[in-house]
């Protein structure tokens, strides 16, 4: 996933793992995020560390020490997300995966 805004990105992985939405966003004393430059900004840009590099999929910017933790978490809710939305694609367009290559369907 990719989003304009880091935080943006940030909330929406929050949202999808049950998370508080400003969770790992600068907050002020009462709890509303903190805006610099007129946006949002995140309360840890830790890059992850791991034995392995890991990149945001589809780009070279590397991943945040956050973010690679909740999908390491929740890697089942990610993937029942993600083949949820192609089934809607797939079908929306009028493809089947036949043997693990799409086909155009004749319907």
């Amino acid at each position: 996933t990719d989003c304009t805004q880091e935080t943006d990105r940030r909330q929406i992985l929050n949202y999808l793992a049950g998370f508080p939405e400003l969770n790992g966003i600068a907050q002020d004393r009462d709890g509303e995020a903190v805006v610099k430059n007129g946006f949002k900004a995140l309360s840890d840009q830790t890059l992850y560390s791991g034995p392995e590099p890991r990149y945001r999929p589809g780009s070279a910017k590397p991943e945040y020490a956050y973010e690679a933790d909740i999908f390491d978490r929740f890697p089942s809710r990610f993937e029942a997300i993600n083949q949820t939305f192609r089934g809607i694609v797939e079908t929306r367009i009028g493809r089947t995966e036949v043997r693990g290559s799409l086909t155009q369907s004749n319907t």
